[in-house]
C-alpha cells in the first residue's frame, strides 16, 4: 500500500513539474512576442520622413570610408582638398596599394600608410619598412605597433619611441594560449583582455600577487555593474578597492591630478593616488593623439554634405503611381 502511494506521489510531482515547465515556456514566448511587438510598434510609430532620415544616417555612416574622387565635386571649396586626399586614402585601402600613399603629400601620406598598415595582414614584410617613412612620431609608433602584431614580431616594437611596452604587451597577448601567459603583460588594459579570453581559474596561477591581480580584473566589471558600493570589499588589492569606492561616491575622478582618471590609471597599471608625470603620455601613447589623426577624423565629419548627396543619388526614385483607367 505504501509503495503504491509513493508511486502516486512521484507521478504527481512529475506531472506538476511538466505543467510548470509548459507554463514557464509559454510565459517566455508570450513575453518575447510582446517585446518584439512593442519594438515594432515604436518603429511603426515613426513618420515616413523620420524612418527615411534614420535609414539615411545609417547609410552615411557606412559610406564614411568609401568617398571617391568623383564624389568630391560636391564638396564645399574649403573641404575639397581634404575630400580628394581622403578619396586617395580610400583608394589605397581598397587596392592594398602603398604606391597610392606615396603620391600623397605631408600628413596625408602618413595617414595613408598608417591606415593601410592597419588593414593588411599579407604583404607583412613591407609593413615595418613603410612605417619608417612616416614623419609624425606618434603615428609612426602606432604603425609599428600594428605591424608588430600583424607580423607577430616583438623585435618591431624596438622601433617604437613612445609606446614600446604597449607594443610588446599586444604581441604577448596575441600569442597567449593559457592564463599564465598573461602574467608578463604590464599594461592592465591589455592584461584584462588577455585573462578574459581564458577559461582557467585564477587560483591555478600559484603566486598570491598574480592571483589577486587576475581576480581583481575578472570581477571588476561585475562589481561596478552591480551598483553596490559594499561590493568593493571583494577586491583584495587596495587601489582597486579605493577606486571602486570613490567611483560610487564621485565617479571616475583624477584623484592625483596627473591627467588620467582613476580607472584609466588602473588600465595603465599606474597608481591612481600618486602623481605620475608620464600618465598623459602613457594614456595617449606618447603623441598618438596628435593633430594629423584628429584632422583625418575631422575631415570625415566635415564631408557629411558630400556623403548625404551620394546617398541621395543612390536612393531609388519613388515608383510613380500607375493609372487603372484604360
Amino acid at each position: 500500500m505504501g509503495i503504491i502511494n509513493n508511486k502516486k506521489i512521484i507521478i504527481g510531482v512529475g506531472l506538476l513539474l511538466i505543467v510548470l515547465t509548459v507554463l514557464a515556456v509559454t510565459f517566455y514566448f508570450v513575453k518575447t512576442k510582446n517585446l518584439a511587438s512593442r519594438q515594432n510598434q515604436e518603429v511603426s510609430s515613426l513618420s515616413e520622413g523620420e524612418k527615411s532620415e534614420l535609414n539615411k544616417e545609417k547609410i552615411i555612416s557606412e559610406r564614411k570610408y568609401m568617398v571617391a574622387k568623383e564624389d568630391c565635386v560636391a564638396a564645399k571649396q574649403e573641404f575639397k582638398d581634404g575630400c580628394l586626399n581622403l578619396a586617395s586614402v580610400n583608394e589605397a585601402l581598397e587596392n592594398s596599394d602603398y604606391k597610392i600613399c606615396d603620391g600623397l603629400k605631408n600628413d596625408w601620406k602618413d595617414i595613408c600608410i598608417w591606415k593601410l598598415t592597419g588593414s593588411l595582414t599579407a604583404q607583412g614584410f613591407e609593413q615595418e619598412k613603410k612605417c619608417a617613412e612616416i614623419k609624425d612620431e606618434g603615428t609612426k609608433d602606432n604603425c609599428y605597433l600594428v605591424a608588430a602584431v600583424n607580423l607577430n614580431q616583438e623585435k618591431i616594437c624596438n622601433s617604437c619611441q613612445y609606446n614600446k611596452d604597449e607594443c610588446l604587451d599586444s604581441v604577448k597577448e596575441r600569442n597567449s594560449n593559457k592564463l599564465s601567459d598573461c602574467a608578463g603583460i604590464k599594461q592592465d588594459g591589455i592584461y584584462k583582455v588577455c585573462i578574459n579570453n581564458k577559461n582557467e581559474d585564477c587560483a591555478t596561477l600559484g603566486d598570491k600577487e598574480i592571483i589577486d591581480r587576475c581576480q581583481a580584473w575578472r570581477i571588476y566589471d561585475e562589481v561596478i555593474a552591480g551598483g553596490k558600493k559594499e561590493e568593493c570589499t571583494r577586491f583584495s588589492i587596495e587601489k582597486f578597492k579605493k577606486v571602486c569606492e570613490i567611483y560610487f561616491d564621485q565617479g571616475y575622478i583624477d584623484s592625483d591630478d596627473d591627467g588620467a582618471n582613476n580607472y584609466e590609471e588602473l588600465l595603465l597599471g599606474t597608481d591612481p593616488f600618486a602623481f605620475d608625470k608620464n600618465a598623459i603620455e602613457l594614456k595617449n601613447g606618447g603623441s598618438q593623439q596628435q593633430t594629423i589623426i584628429k584632422n583625418y577624423y575631422s575631415t570625415l565629419n566635415n564631408l557629411y554634405d558630400v556623403m548625404s548627396s551620394i546617398v541621395e543619388k543612390e536612393q531609388p526614385a519613388p515608383i510613380a503611381a500607375t493609372s487603372t483607367e484604360n
